[in-house]
């Protein structure tokens, strides 16, 4: 999260140093403008972010589930019964 913000605002940064440099030395020909929107729009509401880390412990807890299966069975312990 730190990176994109330190990403964008140098992205910002850049942009208003192009406009303003480029007004000064072309005056009135210089067309560039500073963005009228951030560039990462339109970002991810929380519940997209909630369902995308829901997501992610998900599949962390079936690889701990899947690695906990294959040690009991490499160590011979029988399998179980239930669905």
């Amino acid at each position: 999260m730190v990176d994109e913000m330190m990403w964008s605002m140098g992205q910002y940064v850049l942009s208003a140093v192009y406009v303003a440099t480029g007004r000064v030395v072309h005056g009135g020909e210089f067309t560039a403008e500073y963005p009228s929107r951030p560039f990462t729009w339109p970002k991810k509401t929380d519940e997209e972010l909630e369902a995308e880390q829901m997501e992610k412990e998900l599949r962390e807890a079936l690889r701990n589930e899947e690695l906990y299966i294959a040690h009991a069975t490499a160590a011979g312990l029988p399998k179980s019964n239930q669905a």
